[in-house]
């Protein structure tokens, strides 16, 4: 993660902001670059290398999650605490 990046408490909901890799055929090298992204979600677990983040949560206590390695993050906006 980005130098003062803080993970907030598991449960949080949040908003990752980070850089996701791309590819590109037949392009300008000048022209290409990283992806900046943001993924909108309860943080789930943290890991040594990786965040897991829930972007859906259901009822049966499942739901739909984005696994992001905490390199790629580089801020977080804490929406709405645990």
């Amino acid at each position: 993660m980005g130098a003062g990046v803080k993970l907030p408490e598991t449960g949080a909901l949040a908003k990752f902001h980070w850089i996701d890799a791309t590819g590109f055929i037949g392009a300008d090298p000048s022209e290409v670059a990283p992806a900046p992204c943001i993924t909108i979600g309860w943080l789930q677990s943290a890991h040594r290398r990786h965040v897991v983040v829930a972007t859906s949560l259901y009822e049966d206590g499942s739901g739909d999650f984005t696994v992001l390695p905490k390199g790629m993050i580089t801020k977080i906006e804490i929406v709405k605490e645990k």
